[in-house]
């Protein structure tokens, strides 16, 4: 078994593109070596664990047909994306679906918890993955693979759609929480993104986006409300951003459809 298994993996390293037609995803496919608890924690489809996440989703959830070219998914990130900015920068009509405190697989269950018919994008714009890190027990490597397998998922609902993925931003005092495992991620996912044909990667400017102040941490044991730095980018918190910042998503988000899709 352990033969087959390993033969399977394999193909999917090397091919890659054949992942994304598979109807039965299977999220060992994205990781060979990775922590099995962890990897069935991600992949398996959760409720919100806040009432006011499923109160906020219950508000969103799709009733009715909506032809949206544009569709949003993620946490609380994306879900302060104001969908009429985005339509006056993109110049295409936008359906935003995040909500907050969702982690991989909080979106997993929201995506089978509407009819996805009343839904027809053609460009998906998704950021996942920070909220994950909360769990210090739930591996690296099953976080990268959590969000390809959602990735996976999205493609298979809509397959005709364009799928831009976006890079998790920094966060903390000096932008530098969870660095390491924040850049491993990001480093996979942009690898394996640039082997799809319709998933494309869109890296956010780290530097740029925290005003050039990423720096390692100086002060050890400081307390959790502690913040060292700010840029207008941010909120207060330095993980939650403020107005400004998406319009520089949504130009990014253009400038990456004009690049692929046209």
């Amino acid at each position: 078994m352990k033969i087959i298994f390993s033969f399977i993996a394999l193909f999917y390293i090397f091919f890659p593109g054949v992942i994304l037609a598979q109807t039965q995803l299977d999220i060992k496919a994205f990781s060979e070596s990775c922590d099995e608890i962890s990897l069935s924690i991600v992949s398996s489809p959760t409720p919100p664990q806040y009432a006011s996440s499923l109160k906020i989703w219950n508000d969103k959830r799709p009733t009715k047909f909506n032809d949206a070219d544009i569709l949003i998914i993620g946490d609380s990130i994306f879900e302060a994306w104001n969908e009429n900015l985005a339509e006056e920068i993109l110049g295409k009509s936008v359906v935003n679906l995040s909500v907050g405190w969702d982690r991989i697989q909080n979106v997993l269950w929201r995506l089978d918890d509407f009819d996805r018919n009343l839904v027809n994008p053609s460009t998906i714009a998704l950021l996942i993955g920070t909220n994950n890190f909360n769990d210090k027990s739930t591996e690296t490597c099953a976080i990268s693979a959590g969000i390809k397998f959602l990735v996976a998922k999205i493609h298979s609902y809509w397959p005709s759609a364009s799928i831009f993925l976006f890079s998790i931003p920094p966060r903390g005092a000096e932008y530098f929480d969870f660095e390491e495992d924040r850049q491993e991620i990001n480093k996979s996912l942009e690898d394996w993104s640039n082997k799809q044909k319709s998933i494309h990667w869109v890296q956010i400017d780290d530097m740029g986006i925290s005003c050039n102040q990423r720096a390692e941490p100086k002060t050890e044991n400081r307390p959790a409300c502690f913040v060292s730095r700010s840029c207008y980018f941010y909120k207060n918190d330095n993980l939650h951003f403020q107005p400004i910042a998406y319009e520089y998503f949504s130009k990014l988000l253009k400038i990456n459809i004009e690049k692929f899709e046209n």
